[in-house]
């Protein structure tokens, strides 16, 4: 699984989300953020479905 959502299908979704590892490698892994946000604004109009 390449993403993770915590009750965005909710009501009233959580303002943040915390994700913690459980395992670090010591390196050659930076961390991906990703923007929800960003991917709806950048999203075709025509693959948004309300």
């Amino acid at each position: 699984m390449l993403r993770h959502t915590d009750s965005m299908f909710l009501p009233t979704p959580a303002l943040i989300n915390i994700l913690t590892a459980k395992a670090v490698l010591p390196s050659g892994n930076p961390t991906e953020l990703a923007s929800a946000l960003a991917a709806w604004a950048d999203m075709p109009d025509q693959l948004k479905i309300h």
